[in-house]
């Protein structure tokens, strides 16, 4: 029989702390950043806005509503699984420690982690009957597919660059300077504004149209991990997008010479990570302040658009340019 000391003291020296400071703090911040988004709208819109803390408010409030009893089990059961693979994926990049979960084939893994919180929110609704709820639904199942073939050939085009199909390569070591892998990461930076389900992307919810949509017949818990899933899903995407633009290797390097020894250099990298994403969520809802809800044919015609621009970007990395 198997001593279970050494793997205890390997999980409480390694992946205890990884697991705290990698995960469960970006998961904290990520409501917290949903609240300065929704303040800075309001202040572009003229009005006051709610506090930045209103998001967790507005979360602790929904968990202690209790749990749904009633519907079908894949209906109750989504949401759990919905936020657990979006913590999952999560954990697949680094944050605010240059260490994430790393694996042989890993980045394909992220992208199938990443389409799961759609994918089952929308079988979770159609399987309550609701009208709304399975428009909502469609509409999110059209998107996502859209979303996922754009965001496959953008990753592609970053693995062929860097010819690895792990993320720890694929995640460059320097910042970017080859045309396709700049133009991989601009239609990246425009897939973490809509898939975040901003507008004018919210299509699937669409409260005035829609009464709610895809989230229609959630309440209670249930709801409240639901929009956890769609805030940690957002917090994902930009730190990939983050990690793309300011490589964590070249940060680093750079500070490892004047500072490292004094133990400041990982604090000035988790800062700078931090910043980036306050500063990525200010810039993201400050457009989204402008624009009002597109149509679904609207939408899916741009996703297209954007297809053709993956497409070329993959060429351009196969040609080595």
């Amino acid at each position: 029989m198997m001593d279970a000391a050494p793997l205890l003291n390997v999980l409480i020296k390694y992946w205890l702390p990884f697991i705290a400071i990698n995960v469960v703090i970006p998961a904290l911040l990520a409501p917290l950043l949903d609240g300065i988004e929704r303040r800075v709208r309001a202040r572009i819109q003229c009005r006051r806005g709610p506090p930045i803390l209103q998001t967790w408010y507005d979360l602790v409030k929904l968990f202690r509503k209790g749990a749904v009893t009633g519907g079908p089990i894949i209906f109750r059961l989504a949401p759990y699984i919905a936020f657990t693979v979006s913590i999952l994926t999560l954990s697949l990049i680094p944050t605010l420690l240059n260490a994430s979960l790393s694996f042989l084939g890993d980045t394909i893994v992220f992208m199938y982690l990443l389409a799961v919180p759609s994918v089952i929110i929308s079988i979770g609704s159609i399987y309550t009957g609701s009208p709304l709820a399975s428009v909502g639904s469609c509409r999110e199942v059209s998107l996502w597919m859209a979303y996922e073939l754009v965001f496959a050939l953008s990753v592609a085009t970053l693995a062929i660059d860097r010819s690895s199909l792990l993320l720890r390569n694929i995640l460059p070591p320097y910042p970017p300077l080859h045309p396709s892998t700049i133009l991989a990461i601009a239609i990246i930076a425009f897939l973490t504004y809509a898939e975040g389900g901003r507008l004018p992307y919210e299509i699937p919810e669409a409260e005035p149209e829609l009464a709610g949509g895809i989230v229609l017949e959630y309440g209670g818990a249930e709801l409240g991990l639901v929009k956890y899933a769609l805030l940690v899903k957002r917090i994902t995407l930009s730190t990939l997008l983050i990690d793309l633009i300011l490589p964590r290797t070249w940060l680093t390097s750079i500070l490892r010479s004047k500072m490292w020894f004094l133990g400041i250099g990982q604090v000035v990298v988790s800062a700078t990570y931090i910043s980036l994403l306050v500063i990525l969520s200010i810039t993201y809802s400050a457009i989204e302040a402008l624009y009002g809800r597109l149509r679904l044919d609207q939408a899916l015609s741009v996703l297209k658009k954007s297809v053709i621009i993956a497409g070329v970007a993959v060429l351009a990395a196969l040609m080595g340019y």
